[in-house]
Parts: C-alpha cells; structure tokens; sequence
C-alpha cells in the first residue's frame, strides 16, 4: 500500500520515505539484506540523513555476512561531502569488519578495537554495543578477545531493552558452541536489523 501511495503521488520524497520506512521494518525484521537494500536506496534522496543511512545500511550488511552490500555502503559514505568525528569512527568500524570478511582477522580485529576504545571514550555506548556485534559477526567469535567484545555488547543490548539484538549474539554463541561439539564431518549451520534508539547522528 505504501509503494502505490508513493507511485500515485509522483513525487521523489513519497518514494524515498518509502525506502527509508522498508528498511527500519526489515530491520525489525531480522531481515538484513532487505534492510540494507531499501538502505541504500533511501541514503542518495536525503542529503542531510545519507550518513546514518549508510552506515545502518552497512552494519546490517554485515549482519548478512554479505561482502559487496558492505562495500557498497563504504563507497556510498565515501562519496558524501563534508565529514565529521563520529561519521569517520563508522566509517573505519564499516571498513574493519570488512576487512574481517575479507578474511584479514588481524586487521580487522587491530582496528575495530581502536574503534571500539573511541566510542567508549566518546561515551557512545550504544555504537559500541554495535561495534561488538559486528565484530562478533564477522569473526571468530570463540577468539577470546572477540568473544569479550560480544559479552559487553550482549549486557549493552539487554540493558537497553533490545532483545532481538542480545539473541543474536547468543545465537552466535550458541552456533559456535555446536560447531565445536560437532563431527568434524559435519556441518556448521549458518546465520545473519540495525537501528541506533539513541539520539546519536553520524
């Protein structure tokens, strides 16, 4: 019903709204791929919103374990004018955890750690919690440094009421867990919405 509004309307902003609302209900979904998608869709129509959007687009991404969506969020944030503090520690969390997708662990894990200590000393518990997350996502999550990470974000999300986001975390326990209890003939199983609640902006 929203995409016909938007068609019957004829206006860009109608459509753009659209995108932007596709995606916070795919994130609340658990769907991250759509919530990327409709992301970066809404990011280019909303100058002033772009950088959140890519980011959010991005971590969702990475969420979806998905290495071009990653990068497509990178690049989309790359190429907006204007810069600031926050929008850069994102931006270099985004490229950390792709690089952890691109299978450089110590790389990613060196910088997503000076990421993570920025946000805490900034006081921005809920990127950190995020932070933890994604790097709980893209790496090894039974690597104790790692697995730290995930614990602290994990207490972040449940304190802040976001449930959806602490079970993921457990879930990635809880698959690790299984991958090291299982056959070495048998398969691990595989798993992959993130909307900041706070007031923080990129």
């Amino acid at each position: 019903r929203l995409r016909a509004w938007a068609e019957r309307s004829g206006e860009q902003a109608a459509g753009a709204a659209v995108h932007e609302l596709r995606a916070e209900v795919a994130c609340a979904a658990g769907d991250a791929r759509l919530a990327c998608d409709e992301g970066l869709a809404f990011a280019p129509s909303d100058i002033l919103n772009a950088p959140t959007a890519y980011v959010d687009a991005g971590l969702a991404a990475i969420l979806a374990v998905d290495v071009y969506r990653t990068s497509r969020a990178v690049a989309g944030l790359d190429a907006l004018p204007g810069h600031g503090r926050l929008r850069a520690l994102d931006r270099r969390l985004l490229g950390a955890e792709l690089a952890a997708l691109d299978d450089r662990g110590q790389e990613a894990l060196r910088e997503t750690r000076a990421v993570l200590a920025e946000y805490e000393r900034l006081g921005l518990i809920w990127r950190h919690a995020l932070g933890g997350l994604m790097l709980a996502t893209a790496l090894d999550i039974s690597e104790p440094e790692v697995r730290a990470a995930a614990e602290a974000a994990r207490a972040t999300f449940a304190s802040l009421g976001a449930g959806p986001l602490a079970e993921r975390i457990d879930l990635a326990v809880a698959q690790t867990a299984a991958v090291t209890d299982r056959p070495d003939d048998a398969s691990p199983v595989s798993g992959a919405g993130v909307r900041d609640p706070s007031v923080e902006t990129a």
